[in-house]
């Protein structure tokens, strides 16, 4: 059954949903996104090896990507925020 066939609360459900997630990213905009950090700090390397058990090193990794996603130049439209802060969140998961 499809959005159009299901009763009028399913679909009214959906809207609201949607205008919600509209809403927060819109409350959103209007938050820093640099969290307090000067552009001259230096971002954090990932160095891969075996000296390291495996939590630290998905530590190590997940510091760079936020690291990344706090760096990417906002403007406060939210689907180019978005965009730019996804770049450094996805080159996370590719090898170097």
């Amino acid at each position: 059954m499809t959005l159009i066939n299901r009763p009028l609360y399913y679909r009214r459900l959906g809207t609201f949903a949607v205008a919600a997630l509209i809403g927060a990213s819109a409350l959103g905009q209007a938050m820093p996104h640099h969290h307090g950090q000067s552009a001259a700090a230096k971002p954090p390397v990932f160095i891969a090896s075996t000296a390291k058990p495996f939590a630290a090193l998905m530590d190590d990794a997940m510091a760079v990507m936020d690291d990344g996603m706090k760096r990417a130049p906002m403007n406060g439209v939210a689907e180019h925020d978005f965009v730019t802060m996804m770049i450094p969140h996805h080159q996370g998961g590719v090898p170097r």
